[in-house]
């Protein structure tokens, strides 16, 4: 099976188009303020529809993680049946919950200068099941027949989704608070309350930028 992504990887909507050019599924995101209150710690969330605008997948990026599955993927109803683990720049790896190693994807992810994207994905015995590559006219994406092409999909969102919140949480962008006159008292002295209040702001902005659980609820049945 062959279908193409967009090459954007910034683009807050985009189609997953098959082989012949029509809508494989529709991709959305949302970027929620992370300081705002209701938000539930939600960091972002992409939604996965067919072209007749049926949810088929959903990835929630939260900003709490537990050690080793920070990116959990979950069937409908939020059962989650595997996690994806990064392991440095260039690794990820898909594994059941149970801890069975799934499918391993490596490669360049688009973290240099010139966006090269170039992704390989392997079996437990080392047999190559994906491939992801960048092109003018966009990324082409490969899958083995008889592998799920569910769980390559959503394992590349969720990892699209991993990146660019770390990025933005490393350069102090919209993950990080706005920045705000530092109150000061009749003495030009800093309150111990301002002092609490910037501790632990810097302490939630660390939380955010290293650590991101990405759930995903689909309502299409995926092997596990």
């Amino acid at each position: 099976m062959t279908f193409l992504m967009p090459a954007d990887a910034q683009a807050d909507s985009m189609i997953v188009q098959d082989a012949k050019g029509g809508i494989l599924v529709k991709v959305s995101m949302d970027w929620p303020d992370p300081f705002r209150p209701g938000t539930c710690g939600i960091a972002a969330t992409v939604r996965m529809q067919s072209c007749a605008d049926v949810t088929l997948a959903t990835v929630v990026a939260r900003n709490v993680a537990t050690v080793g599955q920070g990116l959990a993927l979950c069937r409908a109803g939020c059962d989650s049946f595997g996690f994806v683990e990064p392991d440095g720049p260039r690794l990820y790896h898909v594994r059941h919950r149970t801890g069975v190693h799934l499918m391993t994807l490596c490669g360049d992810f688009g973290s240099t200068p010139e966006g090269f994207v170039d992704i390989e994905g392997t079996n437990p015995v080392g047999a190559k099941v994906c491939s992801l590559k960048k092109l003018d006219d966009g990324c082409h994406c490969w899958v083995l027949q008889h592998f799920d092409a569910g769980l390559v999909i959503c394992s590349l969102l969720a990892i699209q989704v991993h990146r660019r919140l770390h990025a933005l949480g490393s350069k102090g962008g919209p993950t990080s608070p706005p920045h705000s006159e530092e109150a000061v008292d009749s003495s030009g002295a800093k309150g111990p309350s301002q002092e609490t209040s910037a501790t632990s702001v810097e302490t939630t902005s660390a939380t955010f930028a290293e650590a991101v659980e990405v759930r995903i609820a689909t309502s299409a049945p995926s092997a596990s």
